[in-house]
């Protein structure tokens, strides 16, 4: 082998070397990049997979919210409709209620409504004609003790129960259907404390 062969098999080698040295460290420094990449992706991955819990967890939440919502409206209507029903009950019970029950009710109201003044009270056609005969005493009874005096009107009023007292003019609505509205408040709370108080 001559001098130049020599120095040709020497760079050769040498070359081959460090072709070996580099192949060795871009394949150590691709495992690297490999193995940083594979990290990023587990962290991409646990990120995505975290992110996509949080969210299934915020949306359950919200769902059960929802319906845990709509539950209590339900509910809550489901009440008021007992409630109603009941108010609208004890309406009709009263309206169709014996006479002797009926006019003893009435005595109270005109008790708690007369006004010490000259007046006029009217009721509806069916309360005329069924109306004891001692009950218009009571009626004028009730007046004096009040101060005042009603007289029994013989036209009838356009109402199912009750009554309209009529002082110079002036009306004051008595009638069963008016005196439930304005206390339909109470007699709500009077059922919910009653049906379902804990």
């Amino acid at each position: 082998m001559t001098g130049l062969d020599k120095i040709l098999s020497r760079i050769e080698e040498e070359a081959s070397s460090i072709a070996q040295q580099k192949i060795k460290a871009a394949q150590v420094e691709a495992e690297a990049v490999r193995e940083d990449a594979r990290l990023e992706a587990e962290r991409v991955k646990k990120d995505i997979l975290d992110k996509a819990q949080a969210e299934c967890k915020t949306y359950r939440e919200k769902m059960q919210s929802r319906a845990d919502f709509q539950k209590r409206n339900a509910l809550l209507e489901a009440k008021q409709e007992i409630i109603s029903r009941i108010i609208e009950k004890a309406y009709q019970d009263m309206c169709s209620a014996g006479d002797d029950e009926y006019f003893d009710c009435m005595e109270r109201l005109l008790e708690q409504y007369a006004l010490p003044q000259a007046g006029e009270i009217y009721f509806s056609a069916r309360d005329l004609k069924r109306m004891p005969l001692a009950f218009k005493a009571r009626i004028k009874m009730t007046a004096v003790k009040k101060g005042g005096s009603l007289k029994l009107a013989e036209a009838e009023a356009p109402i199912e129960g009750g009554f309209i007292l009529v002082y110079g003019g002036i009306e004051e609505n008595c009638s069963l259907r008016a005196i439930f509205e304005e206390k339909q408040e109470l007699l709500k709370d009077m059922v919910r404390e009653f049906l379902f108080a804990q």
